[in-house]
């Protein structure tokens, strides 16, 4: 046992940074009990974490609070630019220069909020795309260091939500990220992410489907396995990440998920 007390009067911040080194270290999966599955495992999967720096978290969503920054920032850049514009009208002597300063205030308001809050907007907001190309340029870097998993024609890009993370706001949500390949020869399905990497062959699955999660307005579907490992059965949950769609709806995101499912289950039953 620590000699070491707690402060009662420590602040929220150092109280969330722990919980912040906490949640980096959340295992990708969710160890269950052994019970009656649909099917029976006669393979192992694998989970391997990769060592830094060719693994580590690369998601928008566990870095959410560069994002306040970020709108600290611009927030102060607005208030200075519209001080000194509030400045300049005062100083205007004229009424012609006050009405060409009134044009020209609008005119730069209006590229101030295209010019910063659209990027931050896109950023944000399609992080699916900010994730992807960060997680490319990471296994780029990775394959000259250590032995790459086995490239298919069409990687799903997917997003790693363990059942613990289901809580948290959709801003904190996502866990890892990957590029999900199915491998019909090998009869195997490998994720190449982040931080983590799965060897799944189709023998180890125990359970195939896929589980809502409402997160108003939004409804989230996962495509959820349930796979045998040498420490047990784990469940293992992600969602596809929209890559391809400026918007979707939830029945999209309802179809594609059980689309995935699907071509899990072909080769399941091809096995």
């Amino acid at each position: 046992m620590t000699s070491q007390e707690t402060n009662p009067f420590a602040s929220p911040q150092a109280v969330s940074q722990r919980e912040a080194v906490q949640l980096a270290a959340m295992p990708p999966t969710t160890p269950l009990e052994e019970e009656s599955w649909p099917y029976e495992a006669t393979e192992l999967a694998k989970i391997e974490e990769i060592p830094r720096p060719w693994g580590r978290p690369i998601s928008v969503a566990r870095k959410w609070g560069n994002g306040r920054w970020l709108g600290i920032f611009l927030s102060s850049l607005a208030f200075i630019y519209f001080t000194f514009s509030f400045i300049f009208l005062l100083l205007s002597s004229s009424e012609s220069t006050r009405t060409f300063a009134n044009m020209g205030a609008i005119a730069a308001t209006v590229a101030l909020f295209f010019g910063l809050m659209v990027p931050y907007l896109v950023f944000y907001d399609r992080e699916d795309v900010s994730d992807r190309g960060r997680l490319r340029k990471l296994i780029r870097k990775r394959k000259e260091a250590i032995d790459p998993l086995p490239e298919s024609d069409d990687p799903v890009f997917v997003m790693i939500v363990p059942r613990t993370r289901w809580v948290f706001s959709r801003a904190e949500m996502t866990a890892y990220v990957a590029n999900a390949h199915i491998d019909p020869e090998q009869k195997r399905l490998f994720l190449d992410a982040d931080q983590f990497r799965f060897r799944i062959p189709v023998n180890s699955l125990l359970d195939v489907s896929v589980e809502p999660l409402r997160k108003y307005p939004t409804t989230y579907w996962f495509v959820r396995l349930v796979i045998q490992t040498q420490e047990g059965p784990q469940e293992l949950c992600f969602r596809l990440g929209n890559t391809d769609h400026l918007w979707q709806t939830d029945g999209q995101r309802e179809a594609e998920a059980k689309e995935y499912r699907n071509r899990i289950l072909l080769l399941k039953k091809a096995s």
